[in-house]
């Protein structure tokens, strides 16, 4: 899933978006360093095993007996150690109270240790980590994952879904 560091991913991230998806081109080359800036920070993180596709629907929790299993692995990468979290909380988790007690559950469990000390540090890493997500998908799947032929309502979504995403990130890093 992952080639190279995170970095790797803004040469063909900017070139894909220009072909495809000029909005998002205009929106990325307007915030090229604070783009630099945060994949370097999360090359610069820990690393480990990703799910890489970890979203409530890969998500199978059973109360009798009290067990969650992750399906879904083809994704299966190694890369920035908070990338799943990230997608949890950007595409799952979507009010502030939503967010903290995700990142609260992390922490407890020991998703953060070690790592970023304060909560402010945190949440930069996670933000930077799903800006990195939203490039990834840009570089490697380029402007065909918008266009879905049999339903362009979907594409649409999609696009709609990655500029809200890198809108919100680049705000929130700014």
């Amino acid at each position: 899933m992952f080639a190279g560091s995170p970095s790797s991913v803004l040469g063909p991230a900017l070139l894909r978006a220009r072909e495809g998806a000029p909005e998002l081109w205009k929106i990325l080359t307007a915030h090229l360093p604070l783009v630099s800036h945060a994949l370097e920070a999360v090359g610069g993180g820990p690393s480990g095993w990703l799910h890489g596709q970890l979203y409530s629907v890969n998500i199978l929790v059973r109360s009798e007996p009290a067990r969650v299993v992750f399906v879904d692995w083809e994704s299966l990468a190694y890369g920035p150690a908070y990338f799943d979290l990230a997608c949890l909380l950007f595409y799952e988790a979507t009010t502030p109270e939503g967010r903290s007690e995700l990142i609260r559950a992390f922490t407890d469990a020991g998703g953060f240790s070690p790592g970023p000390a304060s909560p402010a540090e945190q949440a930069r890493l996670l933000l930077e980590t799903e800006l990195f997500n939203q490039l990834w998908l840009i570089a490697t799947l380029g402007p065909g994952w918008w266009t879905t032929p049999g339903d362009p309502s979907l594409g649409r979504r999609r696009h709609d879904v990655s500029r809200s995403a890198l809108e919100a990130c680049l705000t929130a890093l700014a």
